[in-house]
């Protein structure tokens, strides 16, 4: 099974995005079929 490693610099440009208004759902969709289909 993958693991997801979040970087520093990755939560900061999270954190940027949920800012500006971004849907992070959609973001968190995609990682999920990611992590399914190894």
């Amino acid at each position: 099974m993958l693991e997801v490693v979040l970087s520093n610099r990755f939560k900061k440009d999270l954190k940027l995005a949920q800012k500006q208004g971004f849907d992070l759902n959609l973001l968190n969709e995609v990682v999920d079929i990611l992590l399914r289909h190894q």
